[in-house]
């Protein structure tokens, strides 16, 4: 019996033990309807499409605001996306280089084209050259892979980019340069390899071998491909389950064991990184190149908080990005002295990224959003201080503020929450978790959550252990045998919501996509009592199969995360803490949502589930994506989601 198969029959069978009796099933305030379609989507249990909660979700899906792709030499210059549109805006004014959906990155090249990282969705993402008169132009091969972490040297016209097969355990890179064919430059052993930074010959690779666990390297770049070369050494990496050595071929790494997300190169052919150095917080290191003076410390995080950006200015000031409880706010580095200061007029109440710096002038630019306004580019003045909005004020909706607390785990933990109260007493609430699990609610504006917060839900955004941006304590909290640790948190919030005396501890739903849908369908089955219902979006349902299912260049990565599911006691553990232990036991209403086409968590093992939750006895509506990868990104996809997110909520709250 193929995995697959086998996987679906261990829910097959559970789905075989039969319903209960229709008394006994606690949540019946959802209906559950015929199947149908729509276009690619293939929906069961759930109503029609209700099109005035569409036409309410309108102002809130518009509400896409702009952000930072580039900065120009001279820094006079902003590449900025505008929703789905890509434009310069100088001092010549506005130049619209057309509509580009799903942008993940771009950037200025020669002979005014552009480089373009574009695609359908996040997991088939498309290298193109986007010329001046807006045709595009494949730079990658044709052979049907992902394409991901682009990086350009400008004084060479140089592009790397790292591809990934689902049938190959490791990474290669890719070169393209003026005049010749797309080459391979290096072949990378297994794991998760991206491009970071390059200048010259020189290209930094991190290696990707867990959550907090990056190393950069250095890949000499020779003229002729066949003869990359490995800065010399090898690697030891730390993994969940102990200390795995692995072979890299002849490769040194650049940073110790730890994390380094970001590295930038400075005009003396430095480089700046981030790094934790297997610390608590990020800080900024200089890194000599191979055979160089090693890793050097210019300053450790600011005020002791985490570090999450980095930029170099034209005259080598650094210019960084610390995260205080969520928000942003900017600090400038005098490199050789390691001396912070907070740059003033930046705004600090919200989120800052996409940070760029000129590599002439003293002048950044940065993407800002708080709770109540969508994203918006910004130049900046490191001489003058004048800050100053790249594109004009866009058509915003109402949005309510967020308030930040915290809620108390029976161990002690502190949870961060973030919590935007819909108006009205006792409000139904929305508890939402995110994915990962090393990400981080923060306050930024947050449009289906705006809308929800609209029709008066309050919705609670809880950043439970695991999380990012509180240090390598509290993200690395629920790895390996501490997994089901996490339920602790989301019980610690629901005890917070009972304490709030506006909010209806009576009428919680939990929602979640990826990691956070999966915490969702776990909470369901753990608080039967204390959820009137959960939506989950691609979510993993039985952690062993995701963990064998999931493509093989992502496999050992998530296993530093989860534990190693071909180890028969991990795997019974991992199974322990899957919502498909639990199945049977379920009664509360269930929205299922997931693409056909994710190569990340399986479809099928959803498909199953969802079975499995009806033969038991819970209503459970359905939403399959056959267009769709992980996560929705055809706005259409995603407006029917959070439409039906919408209705299950209505009436999974009302009493």
């Amino acid at each position: 019996m193929t995995t697959r198969l086998a996987r679906v029959a261990v829910v097959a069978a559970i789905a075989a033990c039969g319903a209960p009796p229709a008394a006994t099933i606690k949540h019946a305030a959802v209906a559950v309807a015929a199947p149908y379609r729509l276009g690619p989507l293939a929906i069961d249990g759930a109503p029609a499409i209700d099109p005035a909660i569409a036409r309410a979700l309108e102002p809130y899906a518009r509400a896409t605001g702009s952000r930072v792709l580039d900065l120009s030499a001279d820094g006079a210059t902003t590449l900025v996306a505008i929703g789905t549109q890509l434009v310069d805006i100088g001092p010549g004014g506005r130049h619209d280089r057309g509509e580009v959906p799903g942008v993940a990155w771009a950037t200025f090249a020669p002979d005014g084209g552009l480089y373009v990282d574009a695609g359908a969705d996040d997991d088939a993402l498309r290298l193109w050259w986007l010329t001046p008169d807006g045709e595009r132009m494949a730079v990658a091969p044709s052979h049907d892979v992902r394409q991901a972490s682009p990086v350009y040297d400008a004084a060479s016209d140089t592009l790397v980019w790292a591809e990934n097969r689902d049938d190959r355990d490791g990474t290669e890179l890719w070169r393209s340069r003026p005049g010749g064919a797309p080459e391979l430059v290096a072949a990378m052993p297994a794991g998760t390899w991206e491009p970071v930074a390059i200048r010259g010959t020189r290209l930094i690779v991190r290696e990707n071998a867990g959550a907090l666990h990056a190393v950069l390297h250095e890949v000499t770049l020779e003229d002729d491909a066949s003869s990359a070369r490995i800065a010399t050494g090898s690697a030891t990496l730390a993994a969940a389950n102990g200390s795995a050595s692995v072979g890299v071929g002849a490769t040194r790494p650049l940073t110790a064991t730890g994390d380094a997300p970001l590295a930038r190169f400075d005009r003396d052919g430095r480089l700046i990184a981030l790094s934790d150095a297997g610390g608590e917080l990020h800080g900024v290191v200089a890194i000599g190149s191979a055979g160089g003076h090693g890793v050097v410390t210019i300053a450790a995080a600011p005020d002791g908080h985490d570090l999450d950006a980095v930029a170099i200015a034209g005259d080598d000031t650094l210019v960084v990005a610390a995260n205080v409880d969520g928000a942003s706010a900017l600090y400038a580095i005098e490199p050789r002295r390691g001396e912070a200061s907070r740059l003033p007029g930046v705004p600090d109440a919200g989120v800052i990224g996409d940070v760029h710096a000129a590599g002439d002038a003293a002048v950044i630019a940065f993407t800002y959003s708080d709770a109540q306004h969508p994203r918006a580019a910004y130049r900046y003045d490191l001489a003058s201080h004048a800050l100053a909005r790249v594109v004009g004020e866009l058509a915003e909706p109402r949005a309510e503020d967020l308030e930040h607390d915290r809620a108390r785990a029976r161990d002690g933990a502190a949870v961060p929450l973030l919590v935007l109260r819909g108006r009205g007493a006792r409000a139904p609430v929305v508890l939402e978790l995110h994915g990962g699990p090393d990400d981080q609610w923060r306050p930024r504006f947050e449009p289906f959550e705006q809308f929800l917060a609209s029709r008066g839900y309050s919705v609670v955004l809880a950043n439970v252990r695991g999380s990012s941006g509180y240090g390598r304590s509290y993200a690395t909290g629920d790895d390996g045998p501490h997994r089901g640790d996490v339920l602790v948190d989301v019980a610690a919030a629901l005890d917070w919501i009972a304490s709030q005396p506006d909010l209806d501890a009576d009428r919680v739903v939990v929602m979640g996509a990826s990691y956070g849908g999966y915490l969702a369908l776990e909470a369901a089955v753990a608080y039967p009592d204390r959820l009137a219902g959960a939506i989950e979006l691609a979510g993993m349902v039985d952690l062993p199969a995701f963990l064998a299912g999931t493509a093989r260049f992502r496999a050992d990565n998530r296993r530093s995360e989860y534990g190693d599911e071909r180890v028969a006691a991990t795997a019974a553990r991992l199974r322990s803490v899957s919502p498909v232990a639990g199945v049977a036991q379920l009664r509360e209403p269930l929205l299922i949502a997931h693409g056909r086409r994710d190569d990340r968590v399986p479809v099928g093992d959803a498909v199953a589930f969802a079975a499995a939750a009806r033969a038991a006895g819970a209503p459970v509506w359905t939403l399959f994506a056959d267009d769709e990868g992980h996560g929705f990104a055809s706005a259409a996809n995603r407006g029917a989601f959070e439409v039906l997110a919408t209705q299950f909520l209505d009436e999974a709250t009302t009493r």
